[in-house]
């Protein structure tokens, strides 16, 4: 516990090493899907741009948002929401970016989501089908723990 006494019983503190556990898998395994989800964004880069990065930046510079994407490669925040603003105002030509761009943000919505709904409903049955087998360990070490507190 550090250099602080814990206030808490044996079992309330194991409890919340249980649920800490939990927490540090179920970040994993968010991280996992984000890659999963960073993937299939590349695939659709790779369908719309025939995996050229050249084509592809001749393909942003080549439309009415060339300073907004030559900005946004010379940043240093990462912060696209004029780019964006502009490739959405000029749909017509941007059709491509749009597309695999707002799939991969979609997916990431759904994802984050689907967890946060689980998180919030605090249902067993939901989170064992969101973390499948990886974090089966911890999450049966957090029942466990909080049903001897019944």
């Amino acid at each position: 516990m550090g250099n602080s006494e814990s206030t808490c019983s044996p079992h309330e503190d194991a409890c919340k090493e249980a649920e800490t556990k939990l927490e540090e898998c179920a970040l994993a395994h968010l991280a996992s899907k984000v890659d999963e989800i960073a993937t299939k964004g590349f695939k659709g880069f790779e369908a719309a741009f025939n995996d050229d990065y050249n084509k592809y930046t001749d393909y942003m510079i080549g439309g009415a948002c060339k300073e907004s994407y030559m900005n946004w490669v010379e940043s240093t925040n990462n912060d696209s929401g004029d780019l964006i603003e502009c490739v959405e105002a000029h749909s017509d030509y941007y059709h491509k970016f749009i597309d695999f761009y707002k799939g991969v943000q979609e997916q990431g919505i759904q994802v984050m989501k689907e967890f946060e709904s689980i998180m919030e409903e605090e249902s067993p049955i939901r989170a064992q089908e969101f973390f499948g087998d990886c974090c089966k360990e911890q999450f049966s070490a957090l029942l466990k723990c909080l049903m001897k507190q019944i």
